[in-house]
């Protein structure tokens, strides 16, 4: 592997790290596991429900986008998730990323969890981008995958150029990024009012505890730093490269210079930090509604998704 600049380093040491915090509370990146994560207080990985309706969907959104014998490259496959689902498909993946340590975690649970003529159809390896771009021939991959990672990468355009001479004709991009920007006062307002009112990781005792409407305006302020990840508290950050790309109109644009887009969908209005973090007995029905009302409210073009799904063409 040609040699990481600096920034790349210290993004590789930083997702190896994650991925030690990982594999010591046992996560399973496998989506079809079953089993409760207890260790995430809010995150979607939370319960299989939170799964099948968040991470499930975004994965489907990919699946319907290739076909069975297609060369893809899950560019930043991290622990193997899409990359493992891919391989159900019958999809040969080319799933690199340049952390050691998520890699090594993704083919283990890929080994344990894929049948074998399934685990053939992986390809996992450490490469940035860019040197596999630069290594690739042209007009030999079907799809380039960004799934939760072009917001890691600078200069979209740059890259997308690039990728163009390496896809087959009508070989496509696949795009599903939280471009978090993009939240708005809106979406923040609400996602205050149901972590408010809902039985969640933070007791009513607490939350409601206010002294007047001051409380509630930096109740509001909190949840958007938290979902834009600007806040000071260590750790909201993932690493050092994280959100370098966080305006959904630039990657628009940018993939206009050089591509036909088909599609655009969102969705995430604010259910994200949400549904993974409800609690009680009534808990599935709650969070079912959560995902209905975040669907209706982006239907009804009253708040728009950070959640971005595009596909478009060469």
């Amino acid at each position: 592997m040609k040699k990481l600049s600096k920034k790349l380093k210290q993004e590789a040491k930083a997702f190896d790290k994650i991925a030690t915090q990982k594999q010591r509370i046992k996560f399973n990146p496998d989506l079809r596991s079953d089993k409760i994560n207890p260790f995430f207080y809010n995150n979607p990985w939370r319960y299989p429900l939170t799964r099948k309706l968040t991470i499930r969907k975004k994965v489907d959104f990919v699946l319907a986008n290739c076909s069975k014998k297609q060369k893809v490259v899950d560019v930043g496959c991290g622990l193997g998730t899409l990359s493992m689902e891919l391989a159900r498909k019958s999809v040969y993946v080319e799933a690199i990323d340049i952390s050691d340590r998520s890699l090594n975690y993704a083919r283990n649970y890929a080994k344990k969890s894929l049948k074998k003529n399934e685990l053939s159809h992986i390809n996992f390896k450490k490469v940035q981008i860019e040197n596999y771009i630069k290594d690739s021939k042209n007009g030999t991959i079907d799809r380039f995958i960004f799934f939760r990672t072009l917001h890691h990468l600078p200069n979209p355009e740059i890259l997308f150029k690039k990728i163009k001479s390496k896809l087959k004709k009508n070989g496509k991009i696949i795009i599903v990024e939280p471009f978090r920007s993009s939240i708005s006062y809106t979406s923040g307002l609400i996602a205050y009012l149901v972590r408010q009112l809902a039985m969640t990781w933070v007791s009513y005792d607490k939350k409601l505890k206010l002294k007047n409407t001051n409380d509630i305006k930096k109740g509001i302020s909190n949840i958007l730093k938290e979902y834009r990840y600007v806040l000071d508290k260590k750790g909201y950050d993932q690493s050092p490269m994280d959100n370098i790309t966080s305006d959904p109109d630039k990657v628009i644009s940018a993939l206009k210079k050089n591509f036909v887009i088909e599609k655009i969908e969102t969705e995430d209005s604010f259910k994200d930090k949400i549904i993974g973090g409800i609690r009680g007995k009534n808990s599935d029905q709650i969070i079912k509604f959560i995902d209905l009302f975040d669907d209706f409210l982006i239907k009804q073009k009253i708040i728009k998704g950070t959640t971005y799904k595009i596909v478009a063409k060469k």
